[in-house]
């Protein structure tokens, strides 16, 4: 089976294409998608046991990383398979950690520009299926999928709106001693609501996501609830709780979480995910303090929950309701959780929607199911884990083993309601508020920076046929890499993505050598892009210019 992670431009595109009606633009790219499986200038293969894809990879690539966890099928291709033969740079990995990591850093140092770039999967299998769909997903992002423009604005926008009324996590090194219980939604949650009950004045709990529901409906209210998703559908969710319930919460949320969110709380403590480029404005209205940026808050809320807590010092975790696996199809999440329904059937089919199941080493011994994104979230959260040599996490789930937790079937606390007490009030301080923002600041110049770019940009598409459509991509982009020279982050974050995007695109059909046809209908639609982006960046103008109420 062969798939070109480039089709990422089909799927960040479909609205756009709705839009703006360019479906052979499309088109265009999915026929060079095809010829692309035969030479390319980056391929990841993934297997080994195919020796006559593997030889192709070897012969047909210019820069080659293969992946293989199996090391008997990769020994036995040093003996069948010329390796000598290769026309490419060869790196191996066995590990999809370390094949992640060396992906994300030659992209980074400039070594891989994931454009020209193909993910060759052979035959199927369980553990290069997982593999498949991680890098898709951190090509698509690199190539415009999570990045675009409006996305992109809207993170933005809301990073300025929340600063108004949240609080913010800065550089901090305290160590705190009392036990703090991360409870995520898993169907281990259900064996120690019991226990939460019974001690809930003896601990810090820490709510994930929809767990919160579940608490809610067994009568328990956490400290803090931490919520990855920023959504329309996340708020309408949380709106179903009662507002005094989550007036007694405080939230902690990355810095774009959706204004309407952080009101539903007593207090928006944000947080800032690495990555994020906004934090430059902020940072101006913290100092002399700096952001603390969290490293391993991803793929899912509970990651962002642990890492946090390590971070800020925690000692002693428990992790409650955090299996990333589960004994039978059907009981992936706690019972009371809004993936049931009343009478306990599944409100839809959760390995059709998340990927086949497979087992894993369970917690306390033998096998569990999991699915591919519990297992790369599960195992990055052992990666984060592994570098708090000296604090202890305990996982209390009947579910998948996580590496460098301590396995532990209930938690045991010694109840000490002060220390709890003046703990949370510890934690709270590290998050403090920014100053007032400075006029230009308030003004969101970074707006009228932008435009400024648009409308250079536009200038140059209207060159036409007197600039080629590659000279004119790589033009821009070295308009948009001042930005940054000039300290203008925020409008580097906001272009970064679609410029990447129509980079991706161009060089695909330069590479094929497709027909002018094709290249017009990708000048119109960037150019219609372009002017889209202009209005909707003069009507956000607007809106900051307009006097608050």
């Amino acid at each position: 089976m062969l798939s070109n992670t480039n089709n990422a431009a089909t799927k960040s595109g479909t609205c756009y294409n709705a839009k703006y009606g360019i479906n052979k633009l499309q088109y265009s790219v999915n026929t060079a998608s095809l010829a692309t499986a035969f030479n390319v200038k980056e391929r990841v293969l993934l297997g080994t046991a195919d020796h006559n894809a593997l030889l192709h990879a070897l012969q047909n690539s210019e820069s080659l990383l293969v992946f293989q966890p199996d090391l008997d099928f990769l020994y036995a291709s040093f003996f069948t398979v010329p390796w000598y033969q290769a026309t490419a740079q060869v790196v191996i990995c066995t590990e999809i950690k370390t094949l992640e990591q060396h992906l994300i850093t030659e992209y980074q140092s400039g070594n891989l520009d994931l454009i020209n770039f193909y993910i060759d999967m052979p035959y199927y299998e369980q553990h290069l299926f997982a593999a498949y769909q991680l890098l898709r997903e951190l090509v698509q992002n690199t190539n415009g999928k999570t990045n675009y423009v409006e996305k992109q604005l809207q993170s933005v926008s809301r990073c300025f709106t929340n600063s108004k009324q949240a609080r913010y996590l800065v550089s901090t090194t305290p160590v705190l001693t009392e036990p703090v219980c991360i409870i995520g939604n898993g169907p281990s949650l259900d064996l120690h609501l019991t226990f939460l009950r019974e001690n809930r004045q003896g601990l810090i709990l820490i709510s994930c996501g929809t767990a919160l529901i579940t608490l809610q409906r067994h009568g328990l209210v956490p400290d803090f609830h931490v919520d990855l998703e920023r959504g329309i559908d996340t708020l309408e969710r949380l709106q179903q709780l009662p507002r005094n319930y989550l007036k007694q919460i405080n939230l902690i949320s990355p810095l774009d979480q959706h204004p309407q969110i952080c009101k539903l709380f007593q207090t928006a403590l944000l947080v800032t995910l690495a990555g994020q480029e906004c934090r430059s404005e902020l940072e101006y209205n913290l100092a002399p303090k700096q952001l603390l940026a969290l490293h391993y808050a991803y793929y899912t809320v509970t990651n962002l929950a642990v890492d946090l807590a390590l971070t800020i010092g925690c000692q002693n975790l428990f992790l409650i309701g955090i299996d990333f696996g589960f004994k039978y199809l059907t009981a992936h999440h706690a019972k009371a959780s809004d993936y049931f329904t009343s009478q306990g059937t599944e409100i839809y089919d959760f390995e059709l929607a998340h990927g086949a199941a497979y087992k894993v080493e369970a917690n306390f011994g033998g096998h569990c199911l999991t699915v591919p994104p519990f297992d790369a979230a599960r195992k990055l959260m052992s990666e984060r884990i592994k570098l708090a040599s000296t604090q202890k996490v305990y996982n209390c789930n009947d579910g998948a083993k996580i590496e460098g937790a301590i396995a532990l079937t209930k938690p045991q606390i010694t109840i000490q309601t002060e220390a709890v007490a003046a703990a949370l009030n510890t934690i709270n301080n590290l998050f403090i508020k920014p100053k007032a923002f400075s006029t230009a600041s308030s003004s969101h110049h970074y707006i009228e920076d932008s435009i400024k770019l648009v409308e250079q940009m536009l200038a140059l598409s209207a060159k036409g046929a007197q600039i080629s459509l590659q000279q004119q991509v790589a033009i821009k982009r070295q308009i948009l890499e001042k930005t940054k020279l000039n300290q203008q982050h925020t409008c580097y974050q906001l272009f970064n993505g679609a410029l990447r995007y129509i980079e991706m695109v161009t060089a695909t059909l330069h590479y094929f050598a497709l027909p002018t046809t094709r290249f017009d209908t990708v000048r119109q639609a960037w150019l219609n892009y372009l002017a889209h982006c202009l209005l909707q960046l003069k009507r956000e103008s607007q809106k900051s210019a307009a006097p608050s109420h």
